[in-house]
């Protein structure tokens, strides 16, 4: 080494621009392979807090959407419930008037009633998921039980009764998105459902009394309509968690944009960039080769 030219400065500097070189080209290597800037948050750091946030933000927005989700599916079954019960009542309140009217017997009546009282305990004891929708909060426990001793029998001039009600109070609701609830729950001891009921449970009583009879044609033509309402309430419930459920995929995608701007590489611009450490270090191998060869006797 004592004939080499004194060079050791020079080839140092070459040596470490070398190796920080290397070190670039790895890097963009490995940013090419992976798609993102680094694979900790180091290689990110100006950028961490911007993007833990925007990812705690990602991540309370897809709960919310999968909340909103089941919580839809739950509406339409509500929806679709009432809208069976509604259907159902009409041609019993037609049979009711034909009664009223002698063109009907009272077996066919009391037929009509039965099956309508049995085919709405069965309907509000609908489940979805494993879960009575009527119940309020006792999603276990089916909602309705016309058998229930402490239930009826109903009389002329009738009262409410919900003790055919098995459930609680609670009402469904769901939070579609930071600060906005939409209540979607609707219980079985509706007033509108135990109209309906009661105008079927006078008729089975008496079916032979003029009375008993006007005041369940009544009661039936009043929850028909009552129905017609609560069905479209339910809708409007529906409808706002639909909503919410869209301006949270289009909040989801405006943070993935984001996220993709301060973690992902533009792969043409590495590319490039990787081209042009290449000649770097191509160039900067040759020079310090040339150094290194360099003899004092060279130039004696």
């Amino acid at each position: 080494m004592v004939d080499r030219i004194s060079s050791y400065s020079n080839t140092s500097k070459l040596i470490e621009n070398n190796l920080r070189l290397q070190s670039d080209y790895a890097k963009g290597q490995q940013q090419v392979s992976s798609g993102v800037k680094s694979d900790s948050f180091s290689g990110v750091a100006k950028d961490t807090n911007r993007i833990l946030s925007l990812e705690s933000d990602y991540e309370r927005l897809v709960q919310q959407t999968e909340n909103s989700k089941i919580a839809l599916e739950r509406s339409e079954v509500v929806y679709d419930t009432i809208g069976t019960i509604m259907d159902s009542a009409q041609p019993i309140m037609a049979t009711l008037n034909a009664a009223l009217s002698g063109t009907t017997t009272t077996q066919d009546l009391l037929h009509f009633v039965e099956n309508g009282l049995a085919q709405m305990e069965s309907l509000l004891n609908t489940q979805v998921a494993g879960r009575y929708v009527f119940a309020g909060s006792a999603t276990q426990t089916a909602p309705v039980d016309f058998s229930d001793a402490d239930y009826g029998p109903a009389v002329t001039p009738s009262v409410a009764d919900t003790d055919y009600y098995q459930g609680n109070s609670f009402v469904q609701s769901v939070e579609t998105s930071d600060g906005y609830t939409v209540d979607y729950g609707v219980t079985a001891d509706n007033a509108t459902f135990e109209m309906i009921a009661r105008a079927y449970d006078l008729v089975r009583n008496n079916p032979t009394d003029r009375a008993t009879l006007e005041e369940a044609f009544s009661l039936l033509e009043t929850g028909i309509d009552d129905l017609a309402e609560l069905q479209a309430n339910v809708s409007l419930n529906s409808q706002l968690i639909d909503d919410g459920i869209n301006r949270n995929l289009d909040d989801l995608n405006l943070i993935d944009n984001s996220l993709a701007d301060l973690k992902e590489v533009d792969l043409a611009e590495v590319t490039v960039r990787l081209q042009e450490i290449q000649a770097q270090l191509e160039a900067s191998y040759s020079l310090t080769s040339t150094l290194l060869r360099l003899n004092l006797a060279d130039y004696i």
